[in-house]
């Protein structure tokens, strides 16, 4: 499909401490097929110390691709996205992180299936991370796999933070208090009637944890935003659209409902079995294919271990998330996960 008037579109990368990966954010932007004409980018400096904004500029010397610096006294994501907002002039915004790395196609794709229907409000992008943790990719495979299926159903559920097009109307709902802004601004859009649509272009992820623990506390995080971002998007429900309200409902549900599936098939366990026979049962199970997903190969075998485990572990998750959420205080801003060696990071000096 060929579009003979793109739209002018802002970019917003918020950035804090990004010294070792803005410069390769902006030259993948700058590679972006799309109109320069129509494209500004702005990044938003939450207080960085390592030199981020400094670079940025320095990147601007020799390129004829202009990018302007804000830095701003903002502290998390959604705060640095709300600044960035008030420097924007067009309809729709992409917002996207500096550690995704965008394929050239994306904008134009995800620009198409914004002008193709009115009740789009978000347009998102599936997620490819380019670490080797079985789980996590694992994980990124069954939420694109669900984003698509529901897409099916009118809408999907949800646009993921890397990199997702929006109404500037609805980044206007990010403010105090929003620790997650994808989860937030898509429970808010849908709630509002929009749809959310879902490119078939996917965004590389850079950072991914590695090892257990760092995996562990990134998704304890990521599960902890999702609950509270969601229970702070209910209240505003206003019943504009049933298909698209009744979506935020169907993901609420699988917060809840992961959980209970997993307890009540312990109970279950348990009261045909035994604590004893259950308990030892569980165990091997768990054992063994966290043992055999835990390896790090990509083989079939492991591939499909990491797949049948990861509802169990997210069950989990998000069964601690639900526990702690009352009592653990909840920051935009977050300890970062690892970043994967050169090549993939532009560390050159200019």
């Amino acid at each position: 499909m060929s579009n003979p008037s793109w739209p002018s579109i802002d970019v917003i990368v918020p950035v804090y401490n990004e010294a070792a990966t803005i410069r390769a954010k902006l030259s993948n932007l700058a590679e972006l097929d799309y109109p320069r004409g129509c494209l500004r980018v702005i990044v938003v400096d939450g207080q960085s110390y390592d030199g981020t904004a400094e670079l940025v500029e320095r990147w601007n010397r020799p390129h004829e691709f202009r990018v302007e610096v804000l830095r701003s006294e903002a502290v998390g994501k959604p705060a640095q996205v709300t600044a960035g907002l008030g420097r924007t002039r067009t309809e729709w915004v992409l917002v996207t992180e500096a550690d995704a790395r965008l394929p050239d196609g994306v904008l134009k794709s995800m620009v198409e299936l914004a002008q193709a229907d009115e009740r789009v409000g978000l347009v998102g992008t599936p997620i490819h991370p380019m670490g080797d943790d079985p789980f996590d990719r694992a994980h990124w495979t069954m939420a694109n796999w669900l984003r698509r299926h529901e897409r099916k159903w009118g809408t999907a559920g949800l646009v993921v933070g890397p990199c997702y097009l929006a109404r500037r109307e609805l980044l206007a709902v990010l403010g105090w208090g929003t620790v997650v802004d994808d989860v937030y601004v898509s429970c808010r859009a849908l709630l509002g009637g929009y749809r959310i649509e879902l490119t078939s272009l996917p965004v590389q992820e850079l950072r991914v944890p590695v090892g257990g623990r760092e995996l562990l506390r990134h998704k304890l995080r990521k599960a902890m935003g999702y609950l509270r971002e969601t229970a702070r998007a209910l209240p505003h429900a206003e019943a504009r659209n049933f298909a698209t309200s009744i979506m935020v409902l169907w993901r609420a549900g699988l917060l809840v409902g992961l959980p209970l599936a997993l307890w009540g098939g312990v109970a279950v366990a348990v009261a045909r079995f035994g604590w004893s026979h259950a308990a030892v049962a569980a165990l091997t199970v768990l054992v063994a294919v966290w043992g055999l997903a835990a390896r790090g190969g990509r083989g079939r075998l492991t591939r499909a271990a990491a797949i049948i485990a990861t509802p169990f572990l997210t069950a989990v998750i998000l069964t601690a998330a639900a526990l702690l959420l009352p009592f653990v205080p909840l920051s935009a801003r977050y300890r970062k996960v690892s970043l994967p060696e050169a090549p993939l990071l532009d560390t050159d000096p200019l």
